[in-house]
């Protein structure tokens, strides 16, 4: 038997994987802007600018070191690369996905308008 890539044998177990992933990143982070369940990462540099880490940025960084050291069982491994995969996925889709400067106001404007909401949250 060769040795298992992260990538080997991905199907039905890997879509479980994704939809575990996806629904666990929209209970944790859901698209209604504020109702977060764990806080957000950020870091302020030294100009005074925050920079947000999005959690498909972990989830993508979680993919590339899995691929280091993959799990022995393939069962085992499609779960979670599709649990990686659906919380990058869940992540990706955010309207405010792209952006990595931190700005409240600019962040919750810009979902709440994707949503034809009002644009002011207290």
């Amino acid at each position: 038997m060769s040795e298992l890539t992260p990538f080997d044998n991905l199907g039905t177990l890997t879509l479980l994987g994704a939809v575990v992933g996806s629904v666990g990143a929209e209970i944790v982070h859901p698209h209604a802007y504020g109702l977060h369940l764990s806080p957000s990462t950020y870091f302020t540099l030294s100009n005074g600018k925050t920079i947000h880490i999005h959690h498909w940025l972990w989830a993508l960084g979680g993919m590339a070191l899995y691929s280091l050291k993959p799990a022995k069982k393939r069962w085992l491994n499609s779960l979670i690369v599709g649990t990686l995969f659906g919380v990058f996925a869940q992540g990706v889709s955010y309207t405010t996905s792209h952006l990595m400067l931190y700005d409240a106001e600019g962040f919750r404007n810009r979902r709440a308008e994707s949503f034809g909401g009002e644009t002011y949250v207290e």
